[in-house]
């Protein structure tokens, strides 16, 4: 197995959920079983509202990348 941590200088908006969507696609694409997982998330109930709406909706903490 191997594993592959994204990771970013910015806590938000540095394009890690891109990356990381990007690798699935194509490790996916070529074959393997990729997936993602979130291992810590999160909330600000101030500038990301809808994460613990979403949340609470669920009843389970997921962070916005999550549910995108």
């Amino acid at each position: 197995m191997v594993v592959i941590l994204v990771t970013g200088l910015l806590p938000y908006d540095s394009g890690k959920t891109f990356v990381g969507r990007s690798l699935l696609k194509y490790f996916r694409g070529v074959g393997y079983r990729a997936i993602a997982y979130k291992p810590i998330a999160a909330h600000n109930a101030w500038f990301q509202l809808e994460t613990v709406e979403k949340s609470t909706e669920l009843e389970v903490l997921v962070g916005h990348d999550a549910y995108l």
